[in-house]
């Protein structure tokens, strides 16, 4: 069973004009249910093959299609697809807390509610060539690299930022065969 996030995007690229029509599928699926996501059925009713038992997952799914046509570099958001999910959280004292009504005193019932809404930026790039894909990347892994730098430095700060590990070098003394220690 598959739980996450897909995202399916079918671009078309219209000749001789810088636009993409796009045809976009963002799917989220998750378990949901009080025993981890799963259900347990009972079947039969007794005879020679006695009651059985199924846990069968139970699935939450929420998907969206949408067809677009922008421009090359021009950003859209897509947006609908939410999430509901109710948590029950129970502590409680070994033994004391499973004692019929005298358990109450012994156990913490906390219920949560929660509504998550996921929102979808899409920014089409036409790549016209190779050399124009290489700059794209170089460019994307430029910023990427710039981000976690930046990131590091607000939790670290510049002065107490982590050095970066560098593999110690070493020698050959002429002569001697042998190595020496770490410059």
């Amino acid at each position: 069973m598959q739980v996450g996030f897909q995202l399916l995007m079918i671009p078309h690229v219209i000749p001789d004009r810088d636009q993409v029509i796009m045809t976009i599928i963002p799917q989220q699926r998750s378990l949901v249910g009080e025993d981890d996501g799963f259900r347990t059925f009972t079947t039969g009713v007794g005879g020679t093959q006695g009651v059985q038992t199924i846990q069968l997952p139970q699935e939450q799914s929420s998907t969206v299609v949408t067809n677009m046509k922008l421009d090359n570099g021009q950003t859209a958001l897509i947006g609908g697809l939410l999430q509901d999910s109710d948590s029950l959280t129970v502590n409680k004292v070994p033994f004391l807390g499973d004692i019929p009504i005298l358990g109450y005193l012994f156990r913490d019932e906390h219920r949560s509610k929660t509504k998550g809404n996921l929102v979808i930026f899409v920014t089409p790039t036409i790549v016209r060539d190779t050399q124009h894909m290489r700059d794209l990347v170089v460019n994307e892994l430029r910023d990427r690299q710039d981000r976690i730098e930046s990131e590091l430095n607000d939790i670290y700060g510049a002065a107490g930022a982590p050095t970066p590990v560098t593999a110690p070098t070493t020698t050959t003394t002429k002569g001697s065969g042998g190595l020496t220690g770490p410059k």
